[in-house]
């Protein structure tokens, strides 16, 4: 059987790559007369460092330095008596004979020569030669699966049980293995670092202003119940009395004095949010989705959380349906109170809703529905400035057509089968996002359909990435399952394709962020433009979204169906290290940090702590985007610049703990208990509700514990092997809505699996020794 060249050459790689290992013996015996053309880079690197070694040179490269002292003791020996020269501006003087000399020169040709040579084209793809790895002896017992695929894309992620991603590089650190700094480790800082910033705003200011937001407008509507003679307001104002009775009870978590003709109501109510059973609501008889009050995000972590969370869902989704005349009028009588209601200060109430209303606009987007907002933008516009006025009906149906036509615009995220009234009216709006408009578009609502669920690949193909629509295409056959499919891809394709609000919200540049990550740059590395690339960079970019999903689950409208230091005797060595050079990715993510620090400053909500913090992420990305431009420009490191890649763990973990929460501040990581503890965490995104149908259930997103990625780099010219960190995604339905503290339980029990599309470029720890 004939075997092509090229085959030929990667059959001699493979297997070169395991043959070829010199000898701590053979390195002893060199001799400076003969021929070592046959030898790979690794060993002629060995080989011409044990000249140097010989004469008690101190190698600065971590790798040579661990070789010689771990396999020669008479290495030791030299270096020791020579320690206090180390340390000083000219070090030890090495003096090579003319014969060394010589054969260094001889040496260092056949590196060049080999080194020109690091790549080969393979299907129109630059892959490295396994054989020119410069640092092959830092990992040890590669298994044969291992080194296949390594060869197949120049890189290989190996499962892995990372709690965080900095772990790695810690590890990385304390054994001198060349580090990888990952787009995905600078994301899950990210996420640190919005969460925080949203979990601070709501603790010192949104939960006190929703507290008397809620309270007044309970106590202006109770004045007008109890003093009103007009039966038609009078009926208005026991509504907005219960309904915001419901809304200060659970942001007390405890039942309030209220008039007995309401207590049957607002009792049930308070039931049914506790159940957390979807149900009918008694106040506003429509169905609400009573399981959306589950505590879920970062909202589990104390009570305070807990019950600012279940306000705010009552606050959003509570329906005022536009078609029913009562519910409107209770909007209207709502909005009149809203708007001439005064706060503990004897200020005007609407101040405090606008002081919630707009950070929240800032950071996640928009109101998608109707609000009590846009009621009062009427009354202004129409000089409707007496409550008495709300009982003419030609004032109501003035209102009625104003919103009507607002609606147009709005409640782009509606359920395809209604369950519920539609338009509704909320007080405080639940936000439009981009990818939840995309989510529900994928969905065949038919009973026991096969196509029941969207996908998050179905939000990065919409944005132009061609890997999320092949693996849907190709992998799940998707546009198989239901017909349909490619003309809705098509459409939101092309609704799509000249998206222009980007800039609108620090959720839309975060989404940004993933799809410029998934961009192809002809400028990068080879390792980064081939198809598992394309992979991996899904992978992280989803894993990213889930996180981006799980910050702001309380505000979106959700769619449905219905330390270091040197020490030691010696100068420290040098580990190098590489940062994944995306550069159009790192400016997105700059743009993200600006957007963010500016809401800080916009809202003086910029403590001098949350400041210290925010300079600190900041000088991390501007390290990252200066490396990456030196990389792409083959310009070498500096020694500085190297340390901090070995170190940066350290940054990180510091970082990554002070991030935590604005509660209370763990001394360290060993404190730390419950879902905080991983980087593990889940959002649910779509709630399929189609009456009677088997397949009912809530799709999940979510990450898992952190892998490892070996990638093969250029550094200097020669080839590395270099490790990182990396996420792990799922996605799932699953009965009931799942809470991070329920998801760390069913990942330990392994009940789950990662997305199988990654299998592409992924190996267990088992299968790479």
């Amino acid at each position: 059987m004939k075997i092509s060249k090229i085959s030929f050459l990667i059959l001699l790689i493979s297997i070169s790559f395991k043959v070829f290992s010199i000898t701590p013996d053979q390195l002893m015996k060199i001799d400076y007369s003969k021929n070592y053309k046959s030898k790979n880079v690794n060993e002629l690197r060995l080989i011409r460092s044990m000249v140097y070694a010989k004469h008690g040179y101190l190698f600065m490269e971590s790798e040579l330095r661990n070789y010689f002292m771990s396999n020669f003791n008479w290495y030791d020996t030299l270096i020791y008596k020579n320690a206090e020269l180390y340390w000083k501006e000219d070090g030890l003087k090495i003096t090579l004979t003319n014969d060394e000399k010589e054969f260094i020169d001889k040496i260092d040709r056949l590196i060049s020569e080999k080194s020109l040579e690091n790549y080969y084209l393979k299907d129109s793809t630059y892959l490295p030669h396994l054989n020119n790895l410069y640092n092959r002896f830092d990992e040890k017992n590669y298994s044969d699966n291992f080194i296949k695929h390594l060869d197949k894309y120049g890189f290989i992620i190996v499962k892995d049980s990372l709690e965080q991603l900095f772990h790695l590089y810690d590890k990385n650190q304390y054994t001198n293995i060349p580090s990888f700094i990952t787009t995905d480790l600078f994301l899950q800082l990210l996420h640190s670092y919005f969460a925080y910033t949203l979990k601070d705003i709501e603790k010192e200011k949104l939960v006190g202003l929703v507290t008397m937001l809620s309270d007044c407008m309970y106590k202006e509507s109770l004045a007008k119940y109890l003093t009103s003679n007009n039966a038609e307001i009078k009926q208005m104002a026991k509504f907005n009395t219960c309904f915001f009775a419901i809304a200060y009870s659970l942001m007390q978590d405890k039942e309030i004095n209220v008039p007995k003709e309401i207590y049957d109501v607002y009792k049930e109510e308070l039931n049914n949010i506790k159940s957390q059973s979807d149900d009918i609501s008694v106040l506003f008889k429509s169905f609400l989705p009573y399981s959306l009050f589950i505590p879920r995000g970062h909202y589990t972590r104390n009570e305070e959380q807990k019950r600012y969370f279940k306000t705010m869902i009552w606050l959003q989704i509570a329906p005022y349906c536009l078609s029913d005349n009562s519910l409107l009028k209770n909007a209207c009588f709502n909005a009149f109170i809203l708007k001439t209601g005064k706060d503990y200060l004897n200020k005007p109430i609407i101040n405090t809703y606008n002081a919630i209303y707009e950070p929240i606009a800032y950071l996640i987007g928009d109101a998608d529905n109707l609000s009590i907002k846009d009621i009062i933008n009427v009354y202004e516009k129409y000089n409707i400035n007496n409550i008495e006025l709300l009982s003419q009906k030609k004032i109501i149906d003035v209102v009625s057509m104003k919103l009507n036509e607002i609606v147009r615009d709005r409640d782009q995220i509606q359920p395809k089968i209604k369950l519920a009234c539609f338009p509704k009216i909320n007080f405080m709006p639940q936000r439009y996002l981009v990818d939840n408009d995309i989510l529900q578009q994928f969905v065949d609502t038919m009973k026991n359909a096969e196509k029941a669920f969207p996908k998050g690949l179905e939000v990065f193909s919409v944005f132009g990435i061609n890997k999320a629509k092949d693996i849907l295409y190709n992998h799940f056959k998707e546009n198989k399952k239901w017909k349909p499919y490619d003309s809705i891809m098509a459409q939101q394709i092309e609704k799509f394709s000249d998206f222009k609000n980007w800039d609108a919200t620090v959720y839309n540049k975060w989404l940004q962020c993933l799809i410029k990550l998934n961009k192809v740059d002809k400028t990068y590395p080879h390792f980064m433009q081939n198809n598992g690339w394309a992979i991996k960079n899904l992978n992280t970019a989803l894993a990213s979204w889930t996180e981006l999903k799980h910050d702001v689950i309380l505000y979106g409208e959700q769619p449905m169906a219905a330390e270091m230091g040197a020490g030691g005797d010696f100068p420290p060595p040098i580990t190098v290290g590489y940062v994944e050079p995306n550069l159009d990715f790192w400016y997105a993510c700059d743009q993200m940090y600006l957007k963010c620090y500016a809401f800080l400053v916009k809202y003086q909500l910029n403590t001098k702590e949350l400041d210290q913090k925010s300079k600190k992420v900041k000088e991390i990305l501007d390290f990252f985007i200066n490396v990456s431009k030196k990389e792409l420009n083959n310009q070498t490191l500096t020694e500085e610049e190297y340390r901090k890649i070995e170190y940066i763990s350290g940054d990180f973990d510091y970082l990554s703990l002070s991030l935590l929460s604005p509660y209370e501040t763990p001394s360290g990581w060993y404190n730390v208990i419950g879902p905080d503890k991983t980087i593990a965490l889940t959002a649910d995104v779509y709630t399929r509700n189609v009456p009677d149908c088997p397949k009912n259930a809530i799709l999940h997103e979510a990450t898992g514990f952190g892998n490892a990625i070996y990638v093969i780099v250029e550094i200097g010219g020669h080839l590395f092997l270099t490790k990182g960190a990396t996420f792990s995604y799922y996605e799932f339905p699953y009965e009931n809505r799942i809470t991070d503290e329920k998801w760390y339980e069913l990942l330990q029990q392994g009940k789950f699996h990662q997305v199988d599309w990654i299998n592409e470029i992924m190996i267990s720890e088992n299968e790479k020794k």
